[in-house]
């Protein structure tokens, strides 16, 4: 009977260290989720960040796009203006040179007679 007792201890010390290895593996299974589901917000939350900030740049970029065209289109219409600007001077200059060569034609002429 003494053999039996002892195996029976035995059987004890057993299911003790099964029970502590399954609560230990119980424990190692808890934070592997914890630590999983962890991982994966801040996963998710890098994703949300990166797309926020690209629809931000995008936004950014967009509205930089716009005002190129605005400035572009003010250059083209300021260009536009200077060179009619520039015509008429060369106009204006024209008209006063002809004058003038008449004015000295005139002058000579009169000189002449």
């Amino acid at each position: 009977m003494g053999a039996l007792e002892g195996l029976s201890i035995e059987t004890n010390d057993d299911d003790e260290e099964s029970e502590i290895s399954t609560a230990e593996l119980r424990k190692l299974d808890q934070d592997y989720e914890k630590n999983l589901k962890r991982a994966k917000k801040v996963f998710v939350n890098r994703m949300d960040n990166l797309q926020r900030t690209q629809v931000e740049r995008e936004a950014l970029h967009q509205k930089t796009l716009k005002q190129h065209q605005k400035d572009r289109a003010a250059f083209e219409k300021r260009l536009k203006q200077e060179e009619i600007e520039q015509n008429r001077r060369i106009v204006q200059m024209q008209k006063e040179w002809d004058r003038r060569r008449e004015e000295v034609r005139l002058q000579e002429q009169d000189e002449s007679d």
